[in-house]
């Protein structure tokens, strides 16, 4: 989602996950990511670490990255490099 000040934040609403170790939250240019291989195979930046395992939650998107290109958002363990799940990101 576009804000007003240009800056861009992705809001995951009615969000339920799993608790794991190293979990952060992606964009990826996959269209729709099911397994590991999705991930590692395409584009990504991270948005930052998980900061609950449900609940609303909004994640910045850095300055400079084309927020255009990413087709879905993902929820990726940095420690084992698995894919927890992942969905197509809708806009606003």
């Amino acid at each position: 989602m576009a804000k007003d000040d240009g800056s861009v934040e992705v809001r995951l609403s009615d969000f339920r996950s799993d608790p794991g170790p190293d979990v952060y939250v992606i964009l990826s240019t996959a269209d729709k990511p099911t397994k590991d291989a999705d991930i590692t195979g395409a584009r990504y930046v991270t948005l930052g670490a998980i900061k609950a395992a449900k609940g609303a939650q909004a994640y910045a998107v850095r300055a400079g990255a084309d927020a255009r290109v990413f087709r879905s958002v993902g929820l990726w363990c940095a420690r084992y490099s698995v894919l927890f799940g992942a969905a197509a990101l809708a806009a606003e």
